[in-house]
């Protein structure tokens, strides 16, 4: 087994005389240096991974697990099945329990599940009663042989069972599973939870037969692979079993080549002239105001968007920032079609969840970020256009920028009705407020002024506009 190292801090040097380096071939950090090496083994750029026969990933960070696998699969074009944590490299599989009890603890309040199966009552191991694991909302039940059912007596489980049979009342549950193997089929069958969890370390990944019982899984309905720095977590939703997913694209904006998700939903889009991607779409081609990219950054991606395309549902969103189906930020949890169809069913916009800035006001943040002249002339030439083309959202205007939330990013996914109704209004002032702004003497990051603008318009739009909104957290950056 090759193993590259990606990370040489704390947690390297923590764990460095425990590390197997017969199996690395490699250490990768930002801050390598030429020629340097550590036990024999060479210290390269991240960049130079693509220069390396390797079978594996190991990241030796907890905190930056997260961010290191996204900047892995996306800039590095490493598949995520080859990032595993810093345990493969010790020999250490322990599958993370404790992290995967936070997980399913989030799980049952986010979801509001009311009952909880413990198969194989593995949670009788580390806690001494059901108030220790979760609150008093849930009904706990313990499956396992003859022997687990002394656990009753401990005060975690509200019921043992020494088999699982099928009660209607389970449907709505959730069943965890914690690296079970053997007859996983048959207890899917068995119970109907909407919901299964099943915990796995990496080690439990190089098992053939853990391959074989994933492809099982996969049959009863939409599974999310959540890999942690801890392990693996898979997480079956059978409410999409036989389910069609929503029918749409998002949109992602990018000005170089990016590994994206690989669901339909996803549809790169290259914005301004300094790359050229022939697999991927571009703003040069179609109806387009490309010529304006460097004055309002991802707005003319907007513009091709609502001009060039015609699907029920639309969305946009950055290279480097997605949707998350929900509060758990993996990037197993992207957001998909059948997320997105359930929320549509009940919303009629998602957005980014608003930020806030607590002492200072939208429009001072703004005047904080860039050169003063910029801001001072962007003002007044938005202000003025705004006035001219759209005076009735004068007063929401004002009342965003003088207040402390905004929606950031200009991300949304929506239906083709609602965007042509925000394009219509939003671009009947850009185009002239950019046209108008001259930017000679700005920097090039004061120089998007009228973008940084045009990014708060979907708040001030949707002061006006008596809209459901559904808000979910994005890519951190």
């Amino acid at each position: 087994m090759r193993i590259v190292i990606y990370a040489k801090g704390n947690i390297f040097e923590k764990y460095k005389e425990q590390i197997s380096w017969n199996n690395v071939v490699a250490i990768a950090d930002k801050k390598a240096t030429k020629g340097e090496y550590i036990k024999d083994i060479p210290v390269i750029l991240p960049q130079d991974i693509a220069g390396i026969q390797y079978d594996y990933i190991a990241i030796f960070s907890k905190k930056y697990f997260e961010q290191i696998k996204n900047d892995l699969i996306g800039d590095f074009f490493v598949p995520e099945e080859k990032i595993v944590s810093w345990k493969m490299a010790i020999d250490d599989f322990e599958p993370g329990l404790y992290r995967a009890s936070r997980f399913c603890k989030e799980l049952i309040l986010q979801k509001g599940i009311k009952r909880v199966i413990d198969l194989g009552c593995i949670l009788s191991g580390y806690y001494l009663n059901k108030y220790d694991f979760v609150e008093d909302t849930i009904e706990l039940i313990g499956v396992g042989k003859n022997d687990c059912l002394e656990y009753k007596y401990r005060s975690i489980y509200d019921e043992v069972h020494r088999d699982i049979n099928l009660r209607n009342e389970y449907k709505e549950s959730l069943l965890l599973l914690w690296g079970q193997v053997k007859n996983v089929g048959e207890s899917l069958e068995k119970v109907e939870c909407r919901y299964t969890m099943w915990c796995l370390s990496y080690n439990d990944l190089l098992n053939e037969e853990v391959v074989k019982v994933k492809n099982i899984i996969k049959k009863f309905g939409k599974l999310y692979c959540f890999s942690i720095a801890e392990g693996n977590i898979w997480l079956l939703d059978r409410a999409s079993q036989g389910e069609e997913p929503l029918i749409g694209n998002i949109y992602v904006i990018t000005h170089k080549r990016y590994n994206l998700p690989n669901y339909g939903l996803y549809v790169p889009l290259v914005v301004g002239d300094k790359y050229i991607e022939h697999n991927y779409l571009t703003e040069y081609n179609g109806k387009n105001i490309a010529y304006l990219n460097d004055k309002i950054n991802e707005c003319t991606a907007l513009y091709w968007i609502w001009k060039n395309t015609d699907s029920q549902y639309v969305g946009l969103n950055h290279y480097r920032r997605r949707f998350y189906n929900n509060w758990y930020k993996n990037s197993g949890n992207y957001l998909d079609g059948f997320c997105a169809k359930r929320i549509m069913e009940s919303y009629d916009v998602i957005l980014p969840e608003s930020i806030c800035f607590a002492e200072i006001t939208v429009l001072e943040q703004l005047e904080a970020t860039i050169q003063k002249e910029a801001f001072i002339k962007g003002h007044e030439v938005i202000t003025n256009v705004l006035k001219k083309k759209q005076p009735e959202y004068i007063g929401a205007f004002e009342r965003v920028m003088s207040g402390h939330v905004m929606y950031p990013c200009n991300m949304f996914f929506t239906s083709r009705e609602i965007l042509n109704a925000y394009c219509e209004w939003l671009f009947s002032f850009l185009i002239e407020a950019a046209e108008m702004i001259d930017i000679c003497g700005f920097d090039n990051y004061s120089k998007r002024v009228i973008g940084f603008f045009g990014e708060r318009m979907w708040t001030v739009w949707l002061v006006k506009n008596d809209l459901k909104i559904k808000q979910l957290p994005i890519t951190e950056v």
